[in-house]
């Protein structure tokens, strides 16, 4: 997790960086970038061209608890494992890894048993939180979600929530808080993870 309080900012930043690549499975930008937020690090991707050739870039800054930036942001400054070339691989390399593993199924079972008791999304992203699941919210200038990641804290496996079925897709979570009656059968399976002992924050 990046204090800014504490310094040493950059050095902070590139170790978890450096951590998440080596623990955390994802398979696009919006899962990785989702991914760092949970360690107040704020991603994004720079494309453009020089001198006729196109390039892309990732910079990196640090956030507070509320996703503000705080502090410069870095970018080529990290070092390579931190680029647009080494995220192409890793997405590769989480492309074999879960096709491997294939952890959709005790995911959707620890998110299914979260929503017991959940009628809202704060609700049900402190479930999440209490079995090692975080989770991302994208929401629009209304409040209105249109998009979610699932992290796994204890595989370091991250999905979009389509990516694991309708039923987990960003709409779909609305309905099912709002009218939990219509997804009973997704609730019957009671296996949840274990509980990590170190867990980012659940914001």
């Amino acid at each position: 997790m990046v204090d800014v309080s504490q310094g040493n900012t950059k050095d902070q930043v590139e170790n978890v960086v450096r951590e998440v690549m080596y623990k955390y499975h994802f398979l696009t930008f919006t899962e990785y970038k989702a991914v760092l937020t949970k360690f107040n690090i704020a991603a994004e991707e720079v494309k453009g061209s020089h001198s006729g050739s196109p390039f892309s870039g990732v910079v990196y800054s640090a956030t507070d608890n509320d996703d503000n930036k705080v502090g410069n942001p870095f970018s080529a400054t990290l070092g390579k494992f931190a680029g647009s070339k080494a995220l192409e691989r890793k997405y590769q390399a989480s492309k074999e890894y879960l096709e491997k593993s294939r952890p959709a199924a005790p995911l959707k079972r620890t998110i299914n048993q979260a929503f017991a008791g959940a009628t809202n999304k704060e609700q049900l992203r402190y479930n999440l939180f209490q079995s090692g699941i975080g989770v991302v919210y994208r929401e629009n200038a209304v409040d209105r979600l249109y998009g979610i990641t699932f992290i796994d804290h204890n595989t370091g496996v991250v999905l979009n929530g389509s990516r694991l079925g309708k039923e987990y897709a960003a709409n779909a979570i609305v309905d099912r808080l709002e009218n939990p009656q219509r997804y009973e059968h997704l609730t019957n399976t009671p296996q949840p993870y274990s509980v990590p002992q170190q867990q980012p924050h659940p914001t």
